[in-house]
């Protein structure tokens, strides 16, 4: 069945799949499915469903290895299967080819009747779909998928852990957590129950760590767009996706970096419909980040009922610098420690830093000591900084290079 059916062109492997399959089960309602949220190997990897070969039928299964995971993963590319879920038995063939636009996985499902096939398929789009605890949806590509790694960096990041000006986090943390708690508040009232944040500012600054420790801190599940550029569809399509999701899984928080390089001139019409349109967006805090926020139309960054409140992720001052550096301190062996005055010199010193070149500065500076083992760290530290400075004078200074097309 599945190789007379890959023996077809492209576009008619799809019909003679179903063709062989009604003559193979004459008396069965059969739905056909492409879409991706149909994950019916990860419902039977969950132990939601059994799922055997059908005798004498070949399953074709290919291997991958998950570096994050440290081990290999299986992947059914085509075959055909007996499945039992709640007591009710059912057919499933699957058939992988390639077309001009990729590869495609093409699902059928044999039940007795319409409702048995639909209630099967509805089970495992549902279980497919779900936002569950211990990871993070990335959206890209024009599809949501988990990633482990990302969660990881999430669990990770604390709000002890991140040196920003006096109050800026604490205000933050206090803003998002007040709007999870206020759902009967903005009821009472009659105010739509959604909310958004804007975080401004120059680069390695803050703004990543306090997303994710925020993520943390609040517990609410956690969705986040990587790009809305898609092999097949447009970024209009894409950003529906997005917020269908984030209304499904709401109250959530929907993580926008980057936005002005997500938002331009051609979908920032219906990005503005989706955030703030006649469609509910309850429970949904949407956080934005952007380090140009001079590239924004107005009508985002300047309408209260889109982004509410912005906060700005400036460059550190002296006491921020000396705090973050300080903290290093008490991260490392006491060999590689700067005293309290040698501290004191490097944050008047490096005035213009942001918190990534500091990290740098930290990094660098303890590679230079492991390689001399000589100098103490307040002697290091300062000559590293003078190439470090020269280093971020230089790529300011640099000019832009312009690529015209011959």
């Amino acid at each position: 069945m599945i190789l007379d059916a890959l023996r077809q062109p492209a576009s008619a492997i799809s019909y003679a799949a179903l063709t062989a399959l009604r003559e193979h089960s004459p008396a069965a309602f059969i739905l056909e499915s492409p879409d991706s949220d149909f994950n019916w190997q990860g419902f039977r990897a969950a132990g939601l469903c059994r799922c055997a070969p059908k005798p004498d039928v070949l399953e074709q299964a290919a291997y991958g290895w998950s570096v994050h995971a440290d081990q290999d993963y299986r992947a059914v590319v085509a075959g055909f299967f007996d499945v039992t879920w709640e007591g009710q038995s059912f057919g499933l063939l699957q058939v992988q080819f390639e077309t001009a636009c990729g590869t495609t996985n093409r699902v059928w499902v044999t039940g007795e009747s319409e409702a048995a096939a639909r209630g099967f398929f509805a089970a495992v789009c549902r279980w497919s779909t779900a936002v569950r605890e211990g990871v993070v949806y990335v959206f890209q590509e024009g599809y949501w998928n988990t990633d482990a790694e990302l969660f990881r960096s999430i669990q990770s990041s604390r709000l002890d852990g991140l040196i920003l000006p006096p109050g800026l986090k604490e205000t933050v943390r206090d803003d998002a957590a007040a709007f999870f708690n206020a759902k009967n508040r903005y009821a009472r009232f009659n105010v739509p129950w959604k909310r958004g944040l804007m975080l401004l500012g120059p680069p390695g600054n803050g703004k990543t760590h306090m997303i994710k420790a925020l993520i943390n801190e609040l517990g609410k599940p956690p969705l986040y767009v990587k790009s809305l550029k898609a092999r097949h569809g447009n970024e209009d399509s894409s950003l529906r996706t997005v917020f269908d999701k984030a209304r499904e899984t709401a109250p959530c928080i929907l993580v926008m970096e980057d936005v002005d390089a997500l938002i331009d001139n051609e979908n920032r019409s219906f990005f503005l419909n989706e955030l703030d349109g006649f469609r509910k967006n309850d429970g949904l805090l949407v956080i934005a980040t952007t380090n140009h926020p001079e590239r924004l139309d107005p009508a985002i960054v300047d309408r209260p009922s889109r982004f509410d409140r912005k906060y700005h992720f400036d460059l550190p001052a002296v006491a921020e610098r000396a705090a973050y550096l300080r903290w290093w301190n008490r991260q490392l062996d006491e060999a590689l420690r700067l005293t309290e005055s040698g501290v004191a010199g490097v944050a008047a010193a490096t005035d213009g830093f942001s918190f990534a070149y500091l990290k740098e500065l930290v990094l660098s500076s303890m590679m230079a000591w492991v390689n001399s083992g000589e100098a103490p760290m307040d002697e290091t530290m300062p000559a590293q900084l003078v190439g470090l400075r020269e280093q971020m004078n230089s790529s300011r200074l640099a000019p832009a290079v312009v690529v015209t097309a011959q």
